[in-house]
């Protein structure tokens, strides 16, 4: 690759810079504040921080919303299998991390397919996974749950359902970059647009 060809290629997005200024997508206030990153390998670390907010019994109805999708949609993880075998490129370890959810067997291939191999992820699906994973109160009330089908607006839900994973000195890289991802999810869901992926 040559680095003057992409500064060229990159040369093309000048034009619409001055756009990002008051873009509510743009969460880092930068040009193209709506565009990142997760560097890899996904450290063993953070492959356990994604397991451990998965919700269990303490949470009933999100974790019956959990193991409905994960029947429903047949996370089995086997998409996923494909990046752990090129050892050490995309995830760290070698096997698959796992966690009981109370006798639900969940492991790490499942946690990536669901997250980032099952294409562009919708606002519905995206409120799934915030839920899942911490993004948002796993313990919403009955009305806040029939909200987020049609949220009123992104006032409301920072005022009502606001988002609750705050970076840490103690998170790794590929921790931070996980929860800048569950913070870019929570803002396409919140603008009611999807959150495009490259895999």
């Amino acid at each position: 690759i040559v680095v003057q060809q992409l500064l060229d290629a990159a040369e093309e997005l000048t034009p619409w810079r001055a756009y990002c200024a008051d873009c509510p997508a743009n969460l880092t206030g930068q040009h193209f504040g709506c565009v990142g990153t997760i560097n890899y390998p996904i450290s063993i670390r953070a492959e356990r921080w994604l397991l451990d907010q998965l919700p269990d019994h303490e949470h009933p109805l999100v974790f019956m919303l959990l193991q409905r999708a994960i029947r429903e949609m047949g996370y089995t993880g086997e998409s996923a299998v494909v990046l752990r075998q090129q050892k050490s490129i995309f995830l760290q370890s070698e096997s698959p991390l796992d966690c009981d959810l109370n006798g639900v067997l969940v492991n790490g291939n499942q946690v990536f397919e669901m997250l980032f191999m099952s294409g562009h992820v919708q606002p519905t699906h995206g409120a799934l996974l915030l839920q899942f994973f911490g993004g948002i109160s796993p313990d919403l009330d009955a009305g806040e749950m029939m909200q987020l089908a049609d949220p009123p607006s992104a006032a409301w839900m920072d005022e009502h359902i606001p988002f609750r994973l705050a970076t840490s000195r103690a998170d790794d890289a590929s921790v931070a970059a996980l929860k800048s991802f569950f913070k870019a999810l929570y803002s396409a869901y919140r603008l009611g647009v999807p959150l495009l992926l490259d895999v």
